[in-house]
C-alpha cells in the first residue's frame, strides 16, 4: 500500500505542476512532493528559501502524461485530468480547435 500511496502522491504532483505551466518529468515530481512534505513537516520552515533543480523535461515521459489526461491509468480519479483533444495535422484545424475550448478568442486571417 506504501508504494501505491507515493505513486499516486508522484503523479498528482506532476499533474498538478501542469496546472501552473509546468511540464515536469517524474524525477522533478519526486523532487517538488519531497519539498512539499519538508513543508508540511516543518523542515522546511516558512521563512527558508528553497530551489528545486530540475534536469529534464516532461517531453521525455508523454506517454505517461496522456495516459493520465486520457484516465487510463488504472486506480486514478483523474481529478486534474485536462483530456487532450485529437485534430487534424494542420495549423487550420489546431487553431479551430483552440477556438473551441475559448470561444471568445479573436479570429486573426
Amino acid at each position: 500500500m506504501q508504494r501505491n500511496s507515493c505513486l499516486a502522491v508522484l503523479v498528482v504532483m506532476i499533474v498538478m505542476c501542469c496546472g501552473a505551466g509546468m511540464f515536469n518529468d517524474p524525477h522533478t515530481g519526486v523532487a517538488l512532493a519531497a519539498l512539499i512534505k519538508l513543508r508540511e513537516n516543518g523542515t522546511i520552515s516558512k521563512t527558508d528559501r528553497t530551489v528545486v533543480v530540475s534536469t529534464a523535461h516532461g517531453l521525455k515521459f508523454t506517454q505517461s502524461k496522456v495516459a493520465y489526461h486520457s484516465k487510463q491509468i488504472e486506480g486514478f480519479s483523474g481529478h486534474y485530468a485536462n483530456p487532450p483533444t485529437p485534430v487534424k495535422e494542420n495549423f487550420g484545424s489546431v487553431m479551430d480547435a483552440i477556438r473551441g475550448k475559448f470561444p471568445g478568442m479573436k479570429k486573426y486571417t
